[in-house]
């Protein structure tokens, strides 16, 4: 799988008013979520919404675990609404989780499997295995692959990362300079942006001592903590780059 690209704009012509989001505990959707402690570690209930729409949790898919000082306490459920789509099973010590699933009229059992090796995103690359080691068809594995994996995004959407962008951005670190600036970085497994650098720029006018760039990091280091990406059976890193355009 690519590196996943997603596309954000500052905009230093319109007001908008800032909106706080935050970062831990995450208060979504009226629900407070997603918790880190004071030694880092996660703790209680976890919701990891997928990103077909901006009505959750009546119309779209989202993963429900529990955490015990940084470990999951019990089965993995991925719900729509009250609906468990498909209930994920762990095995301790192991690379892989058992699963039940319930695909129209047609109950699915089987394996997921975490195999040796990353994919260019830096997730693991994750198999789906009947009872007698078997993959499944290309339409099973589809199914299964579009609620076991997603990617990482801001609670607010990108309506709410415009509003944090906005609020983070000074006019003045640019000092007129025009451009996008393309920064790539890693979500961790608690949503947290690591390591950013500016990986491209182009700029449509002098950008003197590379102050696009440095805005634009800036910017990234600064967001709030996302949504970690989810794929298979765990909480992953995921390799991500956004062009921030000034």
């Amino acid at each position: 799988m690519k590196t996943r690209v997603l596309m954000l704009i500052v905009s230093i012509l319109i007001f908008v008013s800032p909106e706080s989001f935050s970062q831990n505990p995450i208060n979504f959707q009226g629900e407070i979520i997603n918790y880190i402690d004071d030694s880092g570690l996660k703790q209680g209930i976890w919701k990891i919404y997928s990103l077909n729409d901006n009505r959750a949790p009546i119309s779209r898919s989202y993963v429900e675990c529990e955490f015990v000082d940084d470990e999951l306490d019990g089965n993995i459920y991925i719900r729509k609404g009250k609906k468990t789509i498909i209930e994920i099973r762990p095995q301790p010590n192991s690379n892989a989780a058992s699963f039940s699933a319930q695909k129209g009229s047609k109950s699915i059992e089987g394996l997921i499997v975490a195999l040796e090796g990353k994919g260019i995103s830096g997730m693991k690359k994750i198999a789906y295995l009947d009872n007698e080691g078997n993959e499944f068809s290309k339409e099973i594995k589809d199914w299964l692959r579009s609620y076991t994996f997603i990617l990482p995004s801001h609670y607010g959407g990108e309506t709410g990362v415009q509003k944090s962008i906005r609020k983070i951005f000074e006019y003045d670190n640019v000092e007129n300079c025009k451009g996008r600036v393309y920064v790539s970085f890693v979500v961790d497994s608690s949503g947290f942006i690591i390591n950013p650098k500016a990986s491209k720029v182009k700029n449509t006018t002098p950008n003197e001592n590379g102050l696009l760039e440095k805005e634009a990091i800036r910017i990234i280091r600064n967001l709030p903590r996302m949504q970690p990406a989810f794929q298979g059976f765990m909480l992953g890193e995921i390799n991500y780059t956004i062009p921030v355009n000034f």
